[in-house]
């Protein structure tokens, strides 16, 4: 533990983030706990000045500590039931993995299962295998919780393990796979629209999410599909993306980013804007 510029309840912890109920306020692997909920923002960004971060957002009351995989794993649950809401997907559709930086594994919705009622303890837990002399990789199921040991993992497991078996730019924080089904995304795909042609014209999309080229008609959950979706995001060798989201015609979006919301952030972005380009009849 360490104490931080002066405050004398203010540590940093490994594996822990602040929290405001599932409003979240973390420093990557490391984050800052105190006893005195009494310190302001500004307090706690001075003390934790200097420290690489990616603040999500900032609370200055009430906070306290949690376990980092149980508050991701609660905030995916809730976006879940955002796009169930929203009719992005009906009850079993869609899924989500996360992997933090300094883990070899990570977490993926289990196949299946209501989302709208999705709970952390259903997630399945994803060992990265590195074979011995060789780049290739594999992954196995790691136990989790015993109700996760009587599920199985997304049947999209193929794609998210290949974008989560190396990380590229999110090497050194956290990387989110997200992939659902949004109405006026598919409809505008199925109108004949490749989504990256209509970014361009809409800054609102084009300043905060970088939209690939559409992926053409493959099979829900099998390789041909995880293959082609690297190939659109321009996948490397070593997990780099060019891309943020991409579509898949009949099918859906995937989005990456650094935590949940921000993933499903450019799925809301470009969902507004196929909304928009709908509606104008002028494509």
């Amino acid at each position: 533990m360490k104490n931080l510029n002066g405050l004398p309840d203010l540590h940093l912890l490994k594996g822990l983030e602040l929290i405001e109920g599932r409003n979240l306020y973390f420093y990557q692997s490391y984050v800052a706990t105190f006893s005195i909920a009494s310190y302001s923002v500004d307090s706690i960004k001075y003390a934790l000045k200097g420290v690489k971060s990616r603040p999500i957002a900032a609370y200055p009351y009430c906070i306290k500590f949690r376990n980092w995989t149980r508050t991701m794993l609660e905030t995916i649950c809730d976006v879940m039931l955002d796009a169930y809401k929203r009719n992005w997907i009906t009850s079993r559709d869609g899924n989500v993995s996360i992997r933090h930086h300094d883990r070899s594994h990570f977490y993926i919705t289990p196949s299946g299962i209501r989302k709208q009622t999705l709970q952390p303890d259903q997630f399945k837990k994803i060992n990265i295998i590195k074979a011995l002399n060789s780049s290739e990789y594999a992954w196995e199921e790691m136990d989790h919780t015993a109700i996760s040991s009587q599920l199985s993992p997304s049947g999209e497991i193929p794609l998210h393990f290949g974008l989560q078996k190396m990380m590229g730019q999110h090497q050194d924080e956290v990387r989110v796979v997200v992939h659902v089904h949004p109405t006026y995304c598919i409809a505008a795909m199925h109108a004949g629209i490749d989504l990256s042609s209509i970014s361009t014209a809409f800054p609102e999309l084009n300043r905060y999410t970088k939209v690939a080229p559409n992926v053409g008609d493959v099979p829900p959950t099998s390789q041909k599909l995880a293959d082609e979706c690297f190939k659109k995001l321009e996948l490397d060798s070593m997990g780099n993306i060019k891309y943020d989201i991409v579509g898949i015609k009949g099918h859906g979006v995937v989005a990456i980013d650094a935590n949940p919301w921000s993933a499903y952030e450019h799925i809301e972005r470009l969902e507004h804007i196929c909304k928009i380009v709908l509606a104008s009849k002028n494509f």
